[in-house]
Order: C-alpha cells, then sequence, then structure tokens
C-alpha cells in the first residue's frame, strides 16, 4: 500500500495537504463571460447604462451642491452586471487567498451577495469619493463625515454602511 502511494506521488497524482492548501485566487473564482463585466474587470468600472433614472437625477444634484461647496467627487462605480457583482462577492468571500484581487478592486469587506437586486446590478447604487476643498477625503471605505452626510440627504441619497462601505451610496 505505501508503494502504490509512493508511485503516485512521485506521478503528482496525490496532493500533499501543503499542495491542496496553495490555492490561486483564480482557482475560487467563477468564470466571467459577460462582454461587460470582462469591460469592468479590464479597468472600465464606471457604467451609468442601467442605472435608475431617479438615481442619475439624484447623482446630478448632489454633483451640483458638491460643486457648489468647492468640493469634487471621484465616481469609482455604478452599474454592475451580475458576473462582475459575483466576481467582487467571490474575492471578499476569499480574502487571504485574493488579497491582490481585493486591493486591486479597493474593496472592503463588504460586497452585497450577487443577485438581481442588489444595489449596483440593480442600478440602485454607485460609488464615490468626495474631497473637500483641500483635498480631504470626506469619506471613505470606513467612514463618512458628518458634513457630507447632509449634503447626501438633500440630494436624495444616503449611506447605508458609513463604517463599512463609505463610499457606497443609495437613494433615501
Amino acid at each position: 500500500m505505501l508503494a502504490v502511494a509512493l508511485l503516485f506521488s512521485g506521478m503528482g497524482i496525490v496532493t500533499s495537504p501543503a499542495q491542496a492548501s496553495a490555492q490561486k485566487c483564480a482557482d475560487v473564482l467563477s468564470k466571467m463571460t459577460d462582454p461587460l463585466a470582462l469591460r469592468m474587470e479590464a479597468g472600465d468600472t464606471l457604467i451609468w447604462s442601467n442605472v435608475d433614472p431617479k438615481v442619475i437625477s439624484a447623482k446630478d444634484k448632489y454633483s451640483k451642491l458638491i460643486k457648489d461647496k468647492g468640493w469634487r467627487i471621484q465616481f469609482s462605480s455604478a452599474y454592475r452586471p451580475y458576473e462582475y457583482q459575483r466576481h467582487l462577492y467571490e474575492i471578499v468571500q476569499n480574502p487571504t487567498i485574493c488579497k491582490e484581487e481585493k486591493q486591486k478592486h479597493g474593496l472592503g469587506t463588504e460586497v452585497a451577495k450577487p443577485s438581481k437586486d442588489a444595489p449596483h446590478t440593480a442600478g440602485k447604487a454607485f460609488d464615490a469619493t468626495v474631497f473637500d476643498k483641500n483635498g480631504n477625503a470626506l469619506n471613505g471605505r470606513d467612514f463618512v463625515k458628518k458634513e457630507l452626510i447632509e449634503v447626501a440627504k438633500q440630494a436624495g441619497l444616503y449611506f447605508p454602511m458609513t463604517t463599512k462601505d463609505g463610499v457606497h451610496h443609495i437613494l433615501l
């Protein structure tokens, strides 16, 4: 029996526990075929098509309010197809082996489970960072300053997870 095990291990058929735990991120991520998801993975992450017109209207009002204060806004994500939402979710679910992917996408710990009702997939959300006159961020992955919460509210928006996903904006 030992001779058979040694024979198979020498042929690469039997893997050691160390080899089994040496999974790569690509091993745990579902394959993407959706052209829009592939475009987003290639870096074009800001897609406004398929976003709810009410969100677009609130975004436009928000942008004007921000500009009037002398601040600036940097949008990073809006609509996401199901496959891309699943991709981001799988990365966050495997933070150890997908550490580089997580950093590449600027992900925190919160990504909605993939579903047609997930906020980005439904066209009901966008991610953005706002900077004050001095270039200081008023929100980020784990915070939102009070003055920005007020401006967002005036535009009909709010931050559902200020300490876990402070760039995520949705309609009031």
